[in-house]
């Protein structure tokens, strides 16, 4: 699992999920610190913290890393906000303005005390005068004052480490996203670190098939929600996913039917 690379230093991230109450054969969290790593915990009860607005200067591979930072922040807006048509242009614009406020302070004088909190973007965004930014920030409220809020701290763990490794487990279904969207960034935080001096990063992650299931089953249930399924067919297409995943032929071959925009407009009118 460890490999030396080139006589330098590698780092290894580990990030893995799942488990419950019995032994988890995929823990790597005895072989980390094992290794005198650092394995940190990320939960709503954990006392480990991950800054996710966390930047350094070789964050980017261009001459501005806060423009790749500011597009991590509008993907964690558009999560924080959800819908199915993400964000609004006019939210987009207020969101890189203040992202590019909430750093100034930092630039300036790049000390880890300077380094922006979620928090700061949430006053920046209630600072605007447009009715988006306000909307954005009632977004954020739950993450920085609410039960939500584990992502509201500056980070309290060694993320330095030669061997770090992320037990996102005990992260509930309303933090799961963002949780492996942050720990994303993190990384790449530290990829950009690594290649500026010539070190290799090893990145393992546990649970990609698992996402891949998970993202499949969520377009199946989609599929079924806007088919016209009787009992008799829903049955066959259970019987038959038990060895395939559905896809529109497949509830086309057991007798169903979609609706379609014209079907949508009659209802309307009814």
């Amino acid at each position: 699992m460890l490999e030396p690379y080139d006589g330098k230093l590698s780092r290894t991230v580990l990030r893995r999920e799942g488990g419950g109450n019995t032994a988890d054969p995929a823990d790597y969290s005895p072989l980390v610190e094992h290794l005198h790593g650092q394995v940190i915990h990320i939960s709503p009860a954990s006392t480990q913290y991950i800054n996710p607005m966390d930047i350094n200067s070789n964050y980017s591979e261009e001459d501005n890393p806060l423009a790749l930072k500011a597009d991590f922040v509008l993907s964690l807006c558009e999560l924080v906000v959800g819908g199915k048509e993400g964000l609004q242009p006019v939210e987009k614009t207020v969101i890189d303005r203040c992202v590019h406020t909430i750093y100034l302070k930092y630039f300036e004088h790049p000390i880890p005390e300077n380094m922006p909190l979620l928090e700061d973007l949430y006053t920046a965004l209630l600072t605007q005068e447009e009715p988006e930014a306000r909307h954005v920030a009632a977004a954020l409220e739950i993450y920085v004052k609410g039960s939500l809020n584990i992502f509201k701290h500056r980070t309290n763990v060694d993320i330095h480490n030669r061997i770090v490794c992320f037990d996102i487990k005990q992260l509930g279904k309303q933090l799961k996203k963002l949780g492996m969207l942050i720990v994303q960034d993190a990384v790449w935080g530290r990829v950009t670190a690594n290649r500026d001096v010539g070190k290799s990063t090893r990145y393992y992650i546990e649970s990609l098939e698992r996402r891949i299931q998970e993202a499949e089953a969520a377009e199946v249930n989609e599929m079924v929600r806007s088919a016209r399924v009787t009992p008799e067919q829903l049955a066959a297409l259970l019987r038959q996913s038990a060895t395939t995943t559905p896809t529109p032929a497949a509830l086309s071959a057991v007798g169903a039917t979609f609706n379609n925009r014209e079907d949508s407009n009659d209802e309307d009118d009814e």
